[in-house]
C-alpha cells in the first residue's frame, strides 16, 4: 500500500482514511473528533476522487488545504545560500530536537504552549513534516559528520506528495534547521512536474526539481558519497508481498542496482511492515546484495493519517511508518538480470518470490550489517546495532495521540525503546501489549503506574525504560493492574482497569 509512483502501478483501491485512529471511516463519513483528534478536520480537507492510476498514497489532502506555518529560525555560524538572506532575523531559538519524536520536536521547534494541542486538532502538519523531519532524525542518529553544503536526493518524488509540500509549506527547510547546515534538496523522479527550481523555504535551503530517474540524474550531476544522501518515501517497490504485482518493482530496477553500486549513503521509508517493509529487505538482501547500513526500524516522525481498505480491514498504510538504510554492494548476494526483457522479468520474478521466501529475520540482516563508510576519516564512537528496533507486526499505535507520552531514558538513551500498542477494552480497560524479543522471563523486568503513568524498566540492560502516559479520564493504579509475560512469544500484557 506504499506510494506508487514512477508508473501507474498501484494496485490500491481506493482507500478509506482514518486520521490519527486506527479505525476505519467510509469516505463520505466526517472524520472530525474521532478519538478527540482532527476536531477541526471536516470532509472537504480530504480527497478520494482522484482515479486508481493517480493513488497518491498516504498524502490524501484535498487541494486548498491550508498547512499550519512554523515560525522562521536563524541559525547563528550557519551561513546562508544567498547573501541577500544576510538580512534574516538575528534571533535564535532553542535546537531543534529531532530524535525523540513528534512532542519533543514541537515543543523544541514552536514557541508556543497550545501547539501539542493545535496540532491534535489538525494533524495534517505532521503528514507534512514527516518527510523531511524523518530524514534529520536518521542523519542524526547515525552520527552522520554533517558538510557545510550537503545534497539529499528525494527519489521518486511526485507532484501530489513531496513536491506539493514543497510548493505548498515550508517544511523542507526542516532538514537544514535539524542538521544546522546548508541543504539543497532535489526532488527526484519521473512523476515530478518539470525540471527547475522551487522558492527556498528558508535561508539555508535550496529546492531543485528534476523531471527523471536516478540513472539520469547521476549521469548529468555525478552525485558522491562526500556530500550527498538518497532517500525515498514509500517508494512501493516491495508491495508485491500483498498485491502480487511486479511492475513498480520492475520499473525501479535498474535505479535500484544503480543506488546499490553507487556507494552513496540511501534510505527508504515504507507505509507498513507486514508488505512493503518485508518485501523491500528481501529485495535488498538477496536480489540487490545490499549491505545495510541501519537495519529495519520504526520511525519516531511516521505521518498522522492511516488510511486502509473498506474491504480488508486488516490493511492499513501510514507514510514513512519504518525505514532501514543501506550503502555498497556485496557481490555475492547479488543478482544481475535485465528486466528489458520478459526472459529477464521472469526470471526476476522468480527470484523475488525465492527471496521472499527465504525471509529476512533481524539475526540474517545483522550479518548484512556494515558501518556507515563516511566522507571523512574519522568514524563516530556509536555501535549502531544497539540502537535497533525489530519492527513491530501490528497496525502502529497514532503518533498523534503519542505526542504526550514520553519514551526518553535517562539512564542510557542508546537502548532501544519496545515496541508497543494500546487498545482500549470495554468499561474503560486498557490493554497494553509489549514486544520484548530480548527478554526471557518476566523476572527481568518491573511495571509501576502513578498518575495515569506507566512505566516499564528493566533488571538487565537490553532495553530503555518505556514511560508512557495514559489517556483520560479514567485513572490508573498499580491496584488495578493485571501482567502476564508470554514465553513463546515474548510479549509482555499488560491490563489496566481504572478506578472504580
Amino acid at each position: 500500500m506504499g506510494k506508487a509512483s514512477r508508473k501507474s502501478a498501484s494496485g490500491n483501491k481506493k482507500s478509506a482514511s482514518s486520521t490519527g485512529s486506527k479505525k476505519t471511516v467510509d469516505a463520505d463519513t466526517s472524520i472530525a473528533n474521532i478519538n478527540g483528534v482532527g476536531a477541526s478536520i471536516s470532509d472537504k480537507d480530504l480527497d478520494f476522487s482522484m482515479p486508481e492510476k493517480e493513488y497518491s498514497g498516504t498524502f490524501r489532502w484535498a487541494a486548498g488545504k491550508k498547512f499550519m506555518e512554523l515560525p522562521m529560525l536563524s541559525m547563528k555560524g550557519v551561513a546562508p545560500w544567498e547573501a541577500s538572506d544576510k538580512g534574516f532575523p538575528a534571533s535564535e531559538g532553542s535546537r531543534v530536537n529531532c530524535a525523540k519524536g513528534w512532542g519533543p520536536y514541537l515543543t523544541s521547534r514552536v514557541p508556543d504552549p497550545k501547539v501539542i494541542e493545535k496540532v491534535k486538532a489538525d494533524p495534517s502538519v505532521l503528514d507534512g513534516l514527516t518527510y523531511p523531519v524523518s530524514a534529520g532524525c536518521l542523519l542524526k542518529s547515525l552520527k552522520y559528520p554533517i558538510p557545510d553544503e550537503m545534497t539529499v536526493v528525494v527519489l521518486g518524488a511526485a507532484n501530489r506528495a513531496e513536491e506539493r509540500v514543497a510548493r505548498e509549506t515550508a517544511y523542507w527547510g526542516e532538514i537544514a534547521i535539524c542538521l544546522r547546515c546548508r541543504v539543497h534538496v532535489v526532488m527526484c523522479g519521473p512523476e515530478v512536474s518539470e525540471d527547475g527550481s522551487l522558492p527556498n523555504p528558508n535561508p539555508y535551503t535550496k529546492m531543485t526539481l528534476f523531471k527523471g530517474t536516478f540513472l539520469s540524474y547521476q549521469a548529468r550531476y555525478k552525485p558522491t558519497v562526500s556530500d550527498t544522501v538518497l532517500i525515498t518515501y514509500n517508494g512501493g517497490f516491495g508491495n508485491f508481498v500483498e498485491s502480487n504485482r511486479f511492475d513498480l518493482l520492475e520499473s525501479w530496477h535498474d535505479d535500484l542496482r544503480a543506488i546499490v553500486e553507487s556507494e552513496i549513503p540511501a534510505f527508504f521509508t515504507q507505509a507498513n511492515d507486514y508488505a512493503d517493509l518485508n518485501g523491500e529487505t528481501a529485495l535488498m538482501a538477496h536480489i540487490f546484495g545490499a549491505r545495510f547500513v541501519v537495519l529495519p526500524t520504526q520511525n519516531p516522525f511516521s505521518a498522522a493519517s492511516h488510511l486502509s481498505e473498506p474491504d480488508k480491514p486488516d490493511a492499513w498504510a501510514c507514510a514513512n511508518f519504518s525505514f532501514y538504510g543501506i550503502q555498497g554492494v556485496d557481490p555475492k548476494r547479488a543478482m544481475n538480470v535485465s528486466v528489458a526483457s520478459d526472459a529477464g522479468k521472469q526470471k526476476l520474478r522468480q527470484a523475488v518470490i525465492k527471496a521472499v521466501n527465504t525471509g529476512c529475520d533481524m539475526s540474517s540482516l545483522q550479518a548484512m550489517f556494515t558501518k556507515l563508510k563516511l566522507p571523512v576519516e574519522k568514524q563516530p564512537p556509536v555501535n549502531l546495532t544497539e540502537k535497533i528496533n525489530q519492527p513491530v507486526k501490528e497496525a502502529p499505535h497514532s503518533p498523534v495521540k503519542e505526542l504526550e507520552e514520553s519514551t526518553e531514558d535517562t539512564k542510557n538513551t542508546k537502548l532501544a525503546v519496545p515496541k508497543y500498542k494500546i487498545e482500549t477494552m470495554s468499561g474503560g480497560v486498557l490493554e497494553v501489549t509489549v514486544s520484548l524479543p530480548l527478554l526471557s522471563s518476566a523476572g527481568d523486568l518491573s511495571v509501576e503506574v502513578e498518575d495515569n503513568v506507566l512505566e516499564i524498566s528493566f533488571e538487565i540492560s537490553c532495553y530503555a525504560v518505556l514511560i508512557l502516559r495514559l489517556p483520560g479520564p479514567d485513572v490508573y493504579d498499580e491496584d488495578g493492574v493485571a501482567a502476564k509475560f508470554d514465553k513463546s512469544t515474548h510479549e509482555l500484557t499488560l491490563r489496566l482497569t481504572p478506578e472504580s
